[in-house]
């Protein structure tokens, strides 16, 4: 009989790591962002709680090959208390500033899950993994330079700091650089191209458009200030879906958080290399680049981070946003054309 049970132990604590609630991934994720939202750094922090969350949880469930890290024995430990004893280590670290809010979450989590030794194992599986993870990690900011106004000398420029200049200079996750997937240079300002990208967006975005469509205008706006929990959002209705279990979950915002980071990293690194006009700023200035379009005091259909360079969108997430602060009324562009971009909605402001 001794000899049955302890042949079907492992196979039961398997049973009960893989049984841990799917959900207690996403609910911590939602906390995390949640609390990380009110700190500086947001999508960094994030990528480290996810990354340290499916390591410790794939510690206790062996479901995936343990290639990046062994957390030592975790047989029989808790998967909820792993996965916030790692979140509350990683945001105490990324976000002091935050720790009556960070504690006051782990106090709950840790009072729904009973005392005993799975709970410490689960801790402490927890906090090595986040240890890891943040250790790995520690180095990502290193090559941070204060910023300089590209001015000519004299020349007054404002003194505030732009958002996002620092994101373009962290260590990547995976890219072999900040710069791997840098999209190519803006139009010439002189060019086809200018022209009649600057006619679509003074058209297409203006707050007083009379050929943007309401569609396009609630896209725009909601593009406009929807990240990154809209992002989550959209991982979290997979992660909530029927048969899910809690290291795939764990695995999936652990990939796509370190992915959004790494899209930040590259879209500002973009950003400030060219250090190019927004698209406000070209409109307003139509009449100095060298084709003399005047502009009407007309402003955008959203004012979103006046303080970012345009480059490319974070948004989009995609080099074609070249497409969007360009072209002038003095070279028509065919109407086949113009509607067909009007149906797109491409509405960059």
């Amino acid at each position: 009989m001794n000899r049955c049970v302890r042949r079907l132990c492992p196979f039961a604590l398997l049973w009960v790591a893989f049984g841990a609630r799917a959900d207690i991934v996403t609910d911590w994720a939602d906390t995390t962002m949640e609390i990380a939202d009110d700190g500086q750094g947001t999508v960094r922090t994030l990528a480290l709680a996810q990354n340290a969350v499916y390591e410790a949880v794939n510690a206790i469930t062996a479901r995936y090959p343990h290639d990046r890290v062994d957390l030592g024995p975790a047989q029989g430990a808790s998967v909820e208390a792993a996965v916030a004893a790692a979140s509350r280590a990683v945001l105490l670290q990324e976000a002091p500033e935050l720790k009556a809010k960070i504690e006051a979450a782990y106090t709950r989590a840790l009072a729904t899950i009973a005392a005993g030794e799975a709970r410490t194992k689960g801790i402490g599986v927890g906090e090595r993994a986040a240890a890891d993870v943040l250790t790995k990690h520690s180095h990502d900011l290193d090559s941070i330079e204060p910023y300089r106004p590209a001015a000519s000398p004299g020349l007054y420029v404002p003194t505030t700091i732009p958002t996002g200049w620092s994101l373009g200079m962290h260590r990547p996750w995976f890219m072999k650089s900040a710069a791997q997937f840098r999209p190519g240079p803006p139009p010439a300002l002189k060019s086809e191209q200018w022209a009649r990208d600057y006619n679509e967006i003074k058209a297409l975005g203006s707050s007083k458009s009379t050929v943007r469509t309401p569609e396009q205008t609630e896209i725009a706006k909601f593009w406009a200030t929807a990240l990154p929990d809209v992002h989550l959002g959209l991982v979290r209705s997979v992660a909530t879906g029927p048969d899910r279990e809690v290291t795939r979950n764990a695995r999936l915002y652990a990939a796509v958080t370190a992915a959004i980071n790494e899209t930040e990293t590259s879209v500002f690194e973009a950003k400030y290399h060219y250090l190019f006009w927004r698209p406000i700023t070209a409109i307003r200035n139509g009449d100095r680049d060298g084709r003399r379009c005047p502009w009407r005091a007309s402003g955008p259909v959203s004012t979103t981070a006046p303080r970012q360079r345009p480059a490319t969108t974070w948004a989009s997430r995609s080099a074609h946003s070249w497409r969007r602060p360009t072209a002038c009324t003095s070279i028509p562009t065919p109407k086949a054309v113009d509607d067909r971009r009007a149906a797109e909605g491409d509405l960059r402001a």
